[in-house]
C-alpha cells in the first residue's frame, strides 16, 4: 500500500496470470471518479470539509439504537 501512495503509479492484481483488478492511490481514484461522475467528487468534498470542521458523527450516533 505504501508503494501505490507514494509512486502514485497502480497495481495490478492478477488472478492465475490474468489481470482482474487494480489498486490505486485515493487521490487518483477521486480524479478518475471527477472524469466520470462531478457530483460524486462534489460530495466527497463536502464529507472532508464537514469532517475538518468537525462535524461528524460517531459510529454510535449513527447505529447505536440499532440492535
Amino acid at each position: 500500500m505504501r508503494y501505490i501512495r507514494k509512486s502514485k503509479r497502480p497495481l495490478i492484481v492478477t488472478e492465475r496470470g490474468v489481470p482482474t483488478s487494480v489498486l490505486i492511490d485515493i487521490d487518483e481514484f477521486e480524479d478518475y471518479l471527477e472524469a466520470k461522475d462531478k457530483t460524486f467528487l462534489k460530495s466527497i468534498k463536502v464529507a472532508r470539509a464537514q469532517r475538518a470542521s468537525g462535524n461528524v458523527f460517531s459510529v454510535d450516533d449513527v447505529f447505536g439504537t440499532i440492535a
